[in-house]
């Protein structure tokens, strides 16, 4: 049933506009893309509204380790905490509406946690912005409201943006100008059962006399969905952690031999000429380092931590090339495995080493040589497992 809205003039005269449908899916497309405030950030959460970055419009999600894109969300925004926000714009009229794109933005979101890296969303932005003939960082600037003299702060934010994808911090958002009721349980089930945030959004159109008006509103937000927006909205730090910082962390928590570790580790990477960049995670202090290998890619093989327990979190997805081959990940847990003494999967993503396992002088010393061993295979892009 069509429905009114009334719009008080100035003069006194009482105006009527009805519900008017969208003549394509395009054109509620076009004004997502032109107006990122339409997604009614304010609805996500009153005391901090959510804002807007555009991404890219048909952004790639790969549908495995080595090949290429499989499908494409339609957008791809971030928010001020760097969360990744995956948006797909439906018609109510299409009836994939109710269950074939929610198991298509599941798809979306597996693949793109596992996949997707921050470097790559930076390099889409700032594509986006080559085309449509802006400056990326001004742009970015009156994103986060920041001013000229913030330029540095604000290049440590896509810090965040890798830190949310690693931790599966990510939201999905369907968009139609209506929804269905049926889609409305789907998303209030999937809040209760997933570590993502799910939100629908219904954006009606009402037209009459001249006037056109487009009213957002946010559907099936449970307690849950609202919880996992306040968890995902602690502001990240205003600088990055420094090495300093975390040793401190971890010896303040009474773990002086732990600190001791992260030292050593600390001093191999100098002497391994490895970058060191601190990430912005609130609450842990973290940091992580880099290698450029021989195509020039920048790969971020190893994490340290200091969270329930300081550890070592190695990033088997981001080794390249290098160890895209199972028996070459293999290889390199088992290196780990004989350095810490504890059994380390090779299937993992995100295999850790608890520190305290390693702090007897014999395993630090294999372990920093299997850290020797691992820079300088990913330095040479080598990809084959020596004989």
């Amino acid at each position: 049933m069509s429905q009114k809205i009334y719009l008080l003039e100035p003069g006194g005269t009482l105006t009527a506009v009805k519900e008017a449908e969208y003549q394509s899916e395009g054109l509620l497309q076009e004004l997502l893309a032109k107006y990122p405030d339409l997604l009614a950030g304010d609805q996500m959460s009153e005391r901090d509204p959510r804002r807007w970055l555009l991404i890219s419009r048909e952004y790639g999600v790969p549908g495995g380790e080595d090949s290429g894109n499989r499908w494409a969300v339609d957008y791809l925004f971030v928010d001020q905490y760097g969360t990744p926000t995956l948006v797909e714009v439906k018609r109510s009229s299409d009836t994939r509406l109710r269950r074939e794109v929610v198991g298509q933005l599941r798809d979306y979101v597996a693949h793109a946690v596992a996949r997707w890296s921050a470097v790559d969303i930076r390099a889409a932005f700032e594509s986006r912005c080559s085309r449509e003939g802006c400056d990326p960082t001004e742009e970015f600037l009156r994103f986060l409201a920041r001013g000229e003299e913030d330029r540095e702060g604000v290049s440590s934010f896509w810090n965040m943006v890798e830190t949310n994808l690693r931790a599966g911090k990510i939201r999905m958002v369907f968009v139609a100008d209506r929804i269905p009721q049926e889609l409305q349980r789907i998303v209030e089930f999937l809040n209760e059962q997933t570590d993502a945030e799910v939100l629908a959004m219904d954006v009606r159109q009402f037209a009459g006399d001249g006037q056109r008006l487009l009213v957002p509103k946010v559907i099936g937000q449970t307690a849950a969905a609202q919880d996992k927006g306040t968890l995902s909205a602690a502001p990240p730090r205003p600088h990055p952690w420094t090495a300093q910082e975390l040793l401190q962390r971890i010896e303040s928590a009474g773990r002086a031999a732990d600190a001791a570790v992260v030292q050593q580790i600390l001093d191999r990477a100098d002497t391994q000429r490895l970058e060191q960049r601190g990430g912005l995670d609130s609450k842990a202090a973290n940091l992580y380092f880099c290698v450029l290998d021989t195509d020039g890619k920048l790969l971020t093989p190893l994490y340290i931590y200091n969270d329930a327990r300081a550890n070592l979190t190695f990033d088997f997805k981001d080794m390249g090339a290098c160890f895209a081959d199972q028996s070459r990940r293999a290889d390199l847990a088992r290196r780990l495995e004989q350095a810490a003494g504890i059994p380390i999967d090779p299937q993992k993503q995100y295999p850790s080493i608890r520190l305290d396992s390693v702090r007897e002088s014999k395993a630090i010393e294999e372990l920093l040589g299997v850290l020797s061993w691992l820079v300088g295979e990913l330095r040479q892009n080598r990809s084959v497992v020596p004989a």
